[in-house]
């Protein structure tokens, strides 16, 4: 039977195996469900799930297959439901596989993790363990929410799943935990699994070296013998980090650890052959001394400059602490609209709260990539040049907010397959960038950012990527952007690096022409050329023209090289244009310049050529 439907296209019978399912036998239900899920039948997920609260063990585990590859997003809540009613260990654990999988399909994974977080709190302690294990397989920060709740249970049964769970956990969300279990626990043998299981996601989760070894240096301490700290030294070696290499270098005089750590200093720094017959020690200071490799003579040399400002600038980081930086409590318009106190409060708590997940070590401020409370100066500027290294980890996403608003963003392109340094928030002016100018995550980026007025430019690793383009006012979209504010770096749930932020204050341009062209009261500064007066006029701040009497009017005054603003507006059909450097002879457009100005849209011009358009140089092909 399926061999012949194979020949037919879905239309053909859809619907019918929809409507006469349950009038087959089992046997043939059990072909037809494979069959479905081949040719993508969707209509048959309503029967599937029916299916799956059936009398045979067979046709259920079917439907669950058949559900993992053809529910949509509909249809993951009521799975999810009908899983944990589901009877048997083993039959329960293909049903949750089958909800993991649909929604990691239909990229449901906020919508399955909003409605666990809704159902754990009432589930029994058999649905708990159940919901636990399904967040083991959705993995990540979100589901590990979950986990750190069972980890809290009054329940034996679901705190040990948890930590069960917690000590096979493959990705860095569960690294906070699984140190504080290995604390709680170090007369426990499961303390030797939660240092194990923390060093291997640290080697396998591609973070930056600086957070790597914030926790590899934690894990020492918690190590209950020394093959374990060998084993974490040994990683060590992955993260060429100065932090690192520092911290190896004490240990070389270690009577027990020596070895490691020449060991994981040679993973970091190029020996010379004729360094061979040196103790440990002697050859890391060889290094120091000019023997090292060029990548580790350079992480030197940058250490000793980090945070130190060039000439001009001044440091907006001192690479010690927080001085001069606070929580981003509130918007702009919050700070206009609110009371003072209420202010205070918003800012203090927010500053607790900040502090819990910024923080500096060896020159780097660094978030921990729990959350989106981003940090602030507590100065603000109007016109500056800024300069900032910055890194993220895979997936990162950050950005720089200027005067209070966002933002050159940053994030990973191998995700978005968009560079970093765009005005990300614009809507009407550019907002991606020129070009994709940055390293790989897990490497340093730099930006040089220059604002003036409402406009920004924005080098990133010495690349133009935004040429003189006009922030948006994120927060007032009918409003410019506003003429001072804080520099903002932007939290957005994921680990950020940031030191070297540097800021030279500019003073305003001059204005190109001191005072407008047009007063808005009358045509001082101006006059007919080749018509009569009368056809020109002034009303309500606007420069009109009747369109009767002929001729164009011109500034009295001359200039030369300049900057023309402008706004203008034509009725239905109407033409004119902008005349420059045209003399009062002769037809201004030929003699001179004319920038056209059109209603492009009316029908007398549905045949326009490209130097006919508004916008363009008249008569220029």
């Amino acid at each position: 039977m399926l061999d012949a439907l194979r020949r037919f296209p879905n239309s053909a019978f859809e619907n019918k195996i929809e409507k006469h399912y349950f009038e087959w036998s089992d046997s043939a239900r059990l072909a037809v469900i494979p069959f479905a899920a081949e040719r993508d039948l969707k209509l048959l997920t309503a029967a599937l799930l029916k299916e799956t609260e059936g009398a045979n063990p067979a046709l259920r585990r079917q439907a669950w297959k058949g559900l993992a590859k053809l529910a949509d997003k509909e249809q993951i809540e009521p799975m999810l439901a009908l899983a944990l009613k589901s009877g048997g260990e083993k039959e329960q654990q293909q049903a949750l596989k089958a909800v993991a999988e649909a929604a990691r399909r239909t990229k449901s994974e906020r919508l399955l993790k909003k409605q666990l977080q809704t159902v754990y709190p009432s589930a029994a302690d058999s649905q708990k363990i159940a919901i636990l294990k399904l967040c083991k397989k959705m993995g990540g920060k979100a589901y590990f929410e979950l986990v750190e709740k069972g980890l809290n249970s009054a329940s034996p049964a679901v705190k040990n799943q948890a930590r069960e769970i917690l000590l096979k956990w493959q990705d860095d969300a569960a690294l906070p935990a699984l140190l504080e279990f290995a604390r709680k626990n170090r007369n426990n043998k499961k303390s030797v699994l939660a240092v194990r299981q923390s060093v291997r996601i640290i080697r396998q989760s591609g973070m930056a070296a600086e957070r790597a070894f914030l926790y590899l240096q934690k894990l020492m301490p918690l190590a209950k013998d020394v093959s374990e700290k060998q084993m974490i030294i040994s990683a060590l070696g992955q993260f060429p980090a100065y932090p690192a290499v520092r911290y190896l270098s004490s240990l070389l005089d270690h009577p027990e650890l020596s070895d490691a750590a020449f060991n994981a200093l040679s993973q970091i720094v190029s020996q010379r052959k004729d360094d061979s017959d040196l103790s440990p020690k002697e050859i890391y200071l060889a290094t120091l001394e000019g023997r090292a490799s060029e990548a580790v003579r350079q992480m030197i040399e940058q250490q000793r400059n980090l945070n130190k400002p060039p000439e001009g600038f001044e440091a907006l980081f001192n690479g010690k602490d927080l001085s001069g930086w606070q929580a981003v409590a509130y918007s702009p318009p919050q700070k206009r609209a609110l009371p003072e106190s209420k202010l205070d409060s918003l800012q203090k708590a927010a500053d607790r709260e900040a502090k819990k997940h910024w923080l500096v070590s060896d020159g780097v401020l660094m978030f921990d990539g729990d959350g989106y409370l981003g940090l602030q100066t507590k100065r603000e500027f109007k016109n500056f040049e800024l300069l900032a290294d910055w890194k993220i980890e895979k997936f990162g996403d950050s950005g720089i907010y200027l005067r209070g608003c966002p933002q050159v963003q940053i994030w990973d392109p191998a995700q978005w397959k968009v560079g970093s340094g765009g005005l990300y928030n614009n809507q009407k002016n550019p907002r991606n960038p020129l070009k994709t100018a940055d390293k790989p995550t897990g490497r340093w980026n730099r930006f040089r950012i220059i604002m003036r007025g409402e406009r920004v430019t924005v080098y990133l690793n010495d690349v133009l990527v935004t040429d003189n383009v006009i922030l948006e006012n994120y927060w007032e979209r009918d409003k410019p952007v506003y003429e001072q504010g804080p520099v903002e770096l932007q939290a957005h749930n994921s680990p950020l690096y940031f030191r070297n932020i540097f800021i030279r204050e500019l003073p305003d341009e001059p204005p190109l022409f001191k005072g407008p062209l047009f007063n808005g009261k009358n045509l001082e500064g101006w006059k007919v050329i080749g018509g009569k007066p009368e056809s020109w006029r002034v009303k309500d701040g606007i420069l009109y023209t009747s369109g009767k009497g002929g001729g164009w009017i011109s500034t009295v005054k001359e200039f030369g090289d300049f900057k023309l603003s402008l706004e203008f507006r034509v009725p239905a059909g109407g033409n004119s244009g902008v005349f420059i450097r045209a003399p009062h002879s002769g037809d201004p457009a030929y003699t001179g310049m004319e920038i056209q100005v059109l209603d492009d849209y009316a029908p007398v011009y549905a045949n326009l050529k490209p130097w006919q358009y508004t916008g363009s140089i008249y008569g220029v092909q």
